[in-house]
C-alpha cells in the first residue's frame, strides 16, 4: 500500500532505489496509483509554500525541485489565496475539487410525420449532435478524497462544462485548460466571461468530446494571470 509517508519519501529521494523503481513501474499501469502520486506531490508543494517542511525536508525538496520556479510560485500563489479567503474555504471543504453532479442531455431527434400511404417508408429522424453538461466546484488544493468519474458517451459531439468559483475571484476574463496525465494540453480556452447569479460566480465553456479520451484530466482555472484552482477529472469513454 502506497502511503502518504512512502510517496513522499520517493519525490525527496529519500527511498532505497530497488523500491523507488517498483512505484515508477507500478504507477504506468495503475491510474489511480497516478493520480494519488501526483495529489501527494501537490502537497508536498503546498506544504513548502507553507513552510511546513522540516530544515532536511526543505532541502531535500529545494535539491528536487529547484528548476521548477512556475510550480513554486503557482503553489506560494495558491497558498496566500487560501489563506486570504478561509472563510469561503471552511464552506467548501467537502465540495473542493469535486463534482456537483453531471446532467446528460439525450440526443434531440427532429421526428417527420410518418405517411398514411403504406408503400412509403417513413423518413428516418435527423440526429443533433448530442451536448453532455457537467458542473464542477474549483478548489484551491489538487488533494481530494477521490477523483471525480465523469462518464462520456461516444455519441456525445461537446462537453459543456460550467465551473462554478469562489465568489471573491472576480477578474474580466479568464482561461480554462485541461491537461493529460502526461502534462500535454488536449483542450485550452482563454478570453471567457463569467457569470454572477445570485450570489454564485460560474463559467461555462465547450469542450470538443473528440479532445478527451479515456483517462485522467486536470483542469485548471486562471483569472487573468492568476491562477485560481484546479481539480483532477477522470474520464472514460461509454457506448
Amino acid at each position: 500500500m502506497m502511503t502518504d509517508p512512502v510517496l513522499r519519501a520517493y519525490f525527496l529521494g529519500r527511498l532505497p532505489e530497488e523500491e523507488a523503481r517498483r512505484i515508477e513501474e507500478r504507477v504506468l499501469e495503475d491510474a489511480g496509483l497516478f493520480t494519488t502520486m501526483r495529489s501527494a506531490e501537490n502537497d508536498l508543494f503546498d506544504d513548502y509554500a507553507r513552510h511546513r517542511l522540516t530544515p532536511d525536508e526543505e532541502s531535500a525538496f529545494l535539491e528536487r525541485y529547484r528548476n521548477e520556479s512556475e510550480r513554486i510560485r503557482f503553489a506560494r500563489t495558491l497558498a496566500a489565496r487560501k489563506d486570504n479567503v478561509v472563510r469561503f474555504r471552511r464552506r467548501m471543504t467537502l465540495a473542493a475539487a469535486a463534482v456537483i453532479g453531471a446532467v446528460v442531455l439525450s440526443a434531440l431527434f427532429i421526428m417527420q410525420p410518418r405517411p398514411d400511404v403504406s408503400d412509403v417508408l417513413p423518413r428516418p429522424p435527423v440526429s443533433v449532435s448530442a451536448v453532455q453538461t457537467l458542473e464542477i466546484t474549483l478548489g484551491a488544493s489538487r488533494s481530494t478524497d477521490a477523483t471525480p468519474s465523469l462518464a462520456l458517451r461516444n455519441d456525445v459531439s461537446t462537453l459543456h462544462l460550467r465551473i462554478h468559483l469562489d465568489p471573491d475571484d472576480r477578474f474580466d476574463n479568464y482561461t480554462v485548460e485541461l491537461r493529460s496525465a502526461a502534462g500535454a494540453t488536449a483542450w485550452r480556452a482563454a478570453g471567457l466571461a463569467a457569470i454572477m447569479r445570485e450570489g454564485d460566480l460560474s463559467l461555462s465553456a465547450s469542450v470538443p468530446a473528440s479532445a478527451l479520451g479515456n483517462g485522467t484530466y486536470e483542469l485548471s482555472v486562471h483569472g487573468e494571470d492568476e491562477p485560481l484552482g484546479f481539480t483532477t477529472l477522470e474520464v472514460r469513454r461509454t457506448d
